[in-house]
């Protein structure tokens, strides 16, 4: 519960001196999209145990699910996509989308190195890598739709 409390604090300071606050209006929908995306993975982890928090106690575990969507997974959407680069080519975007899954897999693996984060069945870091490239290409081009239908 610790964890989640110490990521939320961090992101929000994070966001609190990195974030453009003036771009919120353009990264709202894509950032709502990945909150329900880990809120489904959430659900879905209750019924096929890949990976859990470190926490036994129901309403712990919601307390820290509830911090970790409004906390890390808001504040790093919100940064993913505000330092987008701005020509976005195959090559431009491939080393961004590598420096942000690298970046979210060593978090990943201190987390899991300091027993905050278990990985259970098959799953490991090799596949949260994998995910995390899915996820953030997903995210990305969630937001250029919707960039588009806000431009026409």
């Amino acid at each position: 519960m610790t964890f989640a409390l110490l990521l939320f604090v961090i992101s929000w300071i994070f966001y609190i001196f990195f974030a453009d606050k003036s771009k919120i209006h353009r990264f709202l929908s894509t950032i709502y999209f990945g909150m329900i995306v880990a809120l489904m993975s959430d659900l879905f982890m209750h019924v096929v145990e890949l990976w859990k928090f470190d926490i036994e106690n129901r309403s712990q575990i919601f307390i820290a699910r509830w911090l970790t969507s409004w906390g890390i997974y808001f504040v790093i959407m919100y940064l993913f996509l505000q330092w987008l680069p701005k020509k976005q080519t195959f090559w431009s975007m491939f080393k961004y989308l590598f420096y942000w899954t690298t970046f979210s897999i060593i978090a990943e693996w201190f987390f899991v190195k300091m027993d905050w984060f278990i990985h259970m069945e098959w799953w490991n870091l090799f596949h949260s890598y994998w995910a995390d490239w899915l996820l953030y290409i997903i995210f990305y081009f969630h937001f250029k739709w919707i960039e588009k239908k806000q431009n026409n």
